[in-house]
Order: C-alpha cells, then structure tokens, then sequence
C-alpha cells in the first residue's frame, strides 16, 4: 500500500469513528458514551480507535470543532450582507431550521448536550468565536432600540430555547401543523426579543 493510500484509508477510518461518535454522542450524550462502544460500532478494537484519537476527550473535541464550524458556517453565511435587524434576525432563524433539518445529529449534539466537561481551549475558544459576530449584532441593535436590552447571552438563550422546543416537539411528532407551528415559534421568538 502507498503512502497515499494509507493516508486515504486513515482519513476513511477517521471519518468513521467520528460518524460513530456524532450517533452515540447525540442519542446517549458523551458522559455515557464508553468508548468500547464507539469502537464496536465502527468494529475496529478499542487500540485501533486510539491509533486515531489520543482519548475520547479528543474525539469529543474534534467533533465538536467539526460541527461547531459547520453549524457556525450556515449561520454566518449571507449574514453580513444584511443591513435590517428584523431581516438578520430572521436569516439566524431560518439557518437555524436548515442546519437542523440538514443535519440533525450535529444539531442534538450541540444543541442538548452539556460540553462543558471534556471541551478544551481551542473548542472554548471555537464556541467563543462563534458566538461573537452574534453578540455584536445584538449589541448595535439593543444600542438602535431594535432588541430588548438584556445580555446578549441571554437574547440567544430565549431565541434557541424557543427554537429548541418547536424542534423538540416537531421531533417526537407531536405537531399537527409544522409548517405553521414554525412560523409561530419564529413569531415568538421575535415578540420576546424584539421590539
């Protein structure tokens, strides 16, 4: 085997055991999620799982720098274009429901999960990052009187605790009418930040 094809077979494997992590990760949570059980879902021994990964903090922080940057990609995608508060706001919401509907395991696992015990400072300083842009929207629309002044923190944890629910709801199928109980949570949201 070449070089190049046991770079590419590493990069398969890789790939694999962070698919398994993300499944795991999303239906159990990372606390209990043992490690075995990754490496039985991609059938590989536990000693090959850590050929590719120090520990299951680095699979952990690995993927969550993975997702992170992609869910962070959507959101800021177009976002500076847009002059109008109202229109941003709504362009957050709207990339919130595409990266759920797109990528529902990487939603759960960023979304329901606590990180806090295995993130390291570059994933702190990823989530950080990601959260900056938002805040400073917040911050010059709060200043122009078009949000309530609260913590920023605060305004994204109303606004995704909303979306949180309409998606936990739709989820377990308990919507009769998605569409529009997505255009009323979107409302709400708006009506509980907005001004």
């Amino acid at each position: 085997m070449s070089v190049r094809q046991a770079t590419k077979a590493d990069s398969g494997k890789r790939r694999q055991i962070l698919a398994a992590a993300l499944q795991l990760f999303s239906a159990k949570g990372y606390e209990a999620t043992p490690v075995p059980e990754i490496a039985a879902e991609c059938k590989i021994a536990v000693g090959g799982l850590y050929r590719y990964f120090k520990s299951k903090e680095d699979l952990a922080n690995c993927l969550f720098q993975e997702v992170k940057t992609n869910y962070s990609a959507i959101l800021s995608d177009g976002f500076d274009r847009i002059e109008d508060t109202r229109e941003k706001f709504l362009h957050l919401w709207k990339a919130m429901v595409r990266f759920s509907e797109q990528r529902p395991q990487e939603f759960i696992f960023l979304e329901f999960h606590n990180h806090s015990t295995y993130l390291n400072k570059k994933s702190r300083d990823l989530d950080a990052r990601a959260m900056r842009d938002i805040e400073q929207f917040i911050r010059r629309a709060q200043r122009r009187g078009e949000l309530k002044k609260m913590e920023p923190a605060l305004t994204v944890a109303i606004v995704v605790g909303i979306f949180l629910a309409y998606f936990k709801t739709r989820t377990e199928g308990q919507l009769a009418h998605p569409e529009t109980a997505l255009k009323q949570a979107e409302a709400a949201a708006w009506r509980a930040v907005g001004v």
